[in-house]
């Protein structure tokens, strides 16, 4: 016997609400962002996929902030914006880390 409700408890969305009881859910950690240069165990296929995640690592929402305008703060006009996005300068390796790709016969 199912019991039918006509909306889920509030915080719940509608996938996590079934017959009445609530589903459990499983969050994932994010890897760490460098795990790619710091592992020796760690192969990229291409050159490409170790760009994109050292790109993701370098410019990942944590180096990206929304710094407000005194000017225009309270504008609701798109051609004169509230604030405006800067990346942080702060370099999160230190420079002794080689963030070049290597190859597998060349890490062996």
């Amino acid at each position: 016997a199912l019991r039918r409700t006509p909306h889920p408890p509030r915080g719940l969305g509608a996938g996590s609400w079934h017959a009445g009881k609530m589903a459990t859910t499983t969050i994932t950690q994010a890897n760490r962002a460098y795990d790619h240069l710091y592992d020796p165990s760690y192969y990229n296929s291409h050159s490409n996929d170790h760009a994109r995640q050292t790109s993701k690592a370098m410019f990942g929402a944590n180096r990206i902030q929304r710094v407000p305008d005194d000017k225009y703060m309270f504008s609701e006009l798109p051609h004169y914006p509230r604030h405006t996005i800067q990346v942080s300068s702060k370099q999160d390796l230190p420079q002794h880390v080689d963030v070049m790709y290597h190859t597998v016969a060349e890490k062996a």
